[in-house]
C-alpha cells in the first residue's frame, strides 16, 4: 500500500450506498461545489422517476378500470378487472397524496385539484397560478424525507 493512497473500505454491502451517490473522489479533491450540485442533479432525476411513475399509475389503473366497465357486457369476468383498476388507481392516488399533500386526481397534472380548476377559463388567474406554481419545489415532494431534507 502506498504511503498516499487511501485505503477504499469497499464491501458488497456498502457498494450499494456508494453507488447511489457522485464519486467519493469529487471530494477527496476538494471539489465539493460539483459534486453536490451533481448530487442535486442525481435527486431530480429520482423525484422526476417518482412523479412519472406515479402517473403512470393512476392512468394504467384507470385504463383498466375503464375497459373491464366497458367489457362487462361480453365477459362475466371483466368487473373483476374494473375494481382492481379502481383499486389501483385508489392506491395510486393515496401514495401521491401522501407524497405531496394535494390532491391530483387526473394524471400529469399537477397542482391541487381546486387551483386547476379554478384558474380554467381565466387567463389571468392561469397566469398566476402558472408562475406560482414552482417544479423544483413540487418534484422535492417525491423524494423521501430524507432525500428532501438533503435537497
Amino acid at each position: 500500500m502506498e504511503p498516499n493512497k487511501l485505503a477504499r473500505l469497499e464491501t458488497p454491502q456498502t457498494a450499494y450506498l456508494l453507488s447511489q451517490f457522485p464519486e467519493v473522489e469529487y471530494l477527496e479533491a476538494g471539489h465539493v461545489a460539483e459534486w453536490l450540485s451533481t448530487r442535486k442533479d442525481q435527486l431530480l432525476i429520482l423525484a422526476k422517476e417518482e412523479r412519472i411513475g406515479s402517473s403512470l399509475a393512476k392512468t394504467i389503473s384507470l385504463a383498466t378500470a375503464a375497459i373491464g366497465a366497458v367489457c362487462y357486457a361480453t365477459s362475466p369476468l371483466a368487473p373483476i378487472g374494473a375494481v382492481l383498476g379502481v383499486a389501483g388507481y385508489i392506491w395510486a392516488q393515496v401514495t401521491d397524496s401522501s407524497y405531496t399533500h394535494t390532491f391530483n386526481p387526473i394524471p400529469f397534472i399537477r397542482g391541487g385539484v381546486l387551483d386547476v380548476i379554478g384558474s380554467m377559463g381565466h387567463s389571468e388567474a392561469r397566469k398566476e397560478f402558472i408562475s406560482g406554481y414552482d417544479e423544483f419545489d413540487q418534484l422535492r415532494e417525491y423524494l423521501a424525507p430524507v432525500e428532501r431534507q438533503e435537497y
